[in-house]
C-alpha cells in the first residue's frame, strides 16, 4: 500500500479514459493478454471510454504490439513493460483482469483485492478460493474468450462495479497482516 503512493510517470497519458482496465504478468500465451485485447476491441464498439494497461514483459511483447496495431487499439492500450513497482497502477485502475488460461495461485488477483479493485478472472486454479465459488468477491469467467468478454462487459455496469468495489475491499482485508495476526493471536490463546 505504501509503494502505491509512488509517483507514476504520466508521459503516456495514463488514466485518460473513464474506465481503466489492468492486467499484470509475463507477456506469454498462458497469461491471455492476446484474448484480452480481442475482448477490448469488442467492448470498444459499445463504449469508447475504456483503456487498458498491460504491465509486464516477455516473449509475446512483439506479438502483443502487432495485435494492438492490427485491432487499432493504440489509443486505448498502454504497454508499460516490466515495472519494478506495479502498485501505483493497481491503485489507479478501475478493474483488474486476469485472462490466464492456467494459474497456480494468482498473486496479482490478491494484490488487486488488497487495493479494493473489482476483479474479473478466468476460471483457473485458486480463482474460486480468491473470489468465491459463487462470484462473491469478483466475477469469474469460464475459461473461454466469449465468457471473458461478457464478464468484463457485466463489470462495466456502474452498479455492478460499485458492488464489487465494496466486496473486493472486504475481501482484501483478509490478506492484511493485522487481520492475519488477529487470527494467529486467537489461535495462540487456545
Amino acid at each position: 500500500l505504501e509503494l502505491a503512493e509512488e509517483r507514476v510517470d504520466d508521459a503516456e497519458g495514463l488514466k485518460k479514459y473513464k474506465t481503466q482496465l489492468l492486467i499484470v504478468g509475463t507477456l506469454n500465451k498462458n497469461k491471455g493478454q492476446l484474448r484480452l485485447l480481442h475482448a477490448l476491441a469488442e467492448l470498444l464498439k459499445k463504449d469508447s471510454e475504456i483503456g487498458l494497461w498491460i504491465v509486464g514483459d516477455g516473449e509475446y511483447r512483439n506479438l502483443i504490439q502487432e495485435t494492438i496495431a492490427e485491432l487499432k487499439l493504440k489509443d486505448h492500450v498502454a504497454l508499460l513493460g516490466f515495472q519494478k513497482n506495479p502498485y501505483p497502477f493497481y491503485k489507479k485502475c478501475d478493474i483488474y483482469v486476469c485472462a490466464s488460461y492456467a494459474e497456480g495461485f494468482n498473486t496479482a488477483i490478491t494484490e488487486a483485492l488488497i487495493f479494493g479493485k473489482p476483479v474479473v478472472a478466468t476460471l483457473c486454479s485458486g480463482v474460486e478460493e480468491q473470489l468465491g465459488r459463487g462470484c462473491e468477491y469478483g466475477l469469474i469467467a469460464n475459461n473461454d474468450d466469449e465468457c471473458l468478454y461478457k464478464r468484463i462487459e457485466q463489470m462495466l455496469n456502474p452498479q455492478t462495479l460499485a458492488y464489487y468495489r465494496q466486496k473486493s475491499e472486504e475481501r482484501g482485508q483478509r490478506f492484511c497482516i493485522s487481520e492475519s495476526m488477529k487470527k494467529i493471536d486467537a489461535l495462540l490463546q487456545i
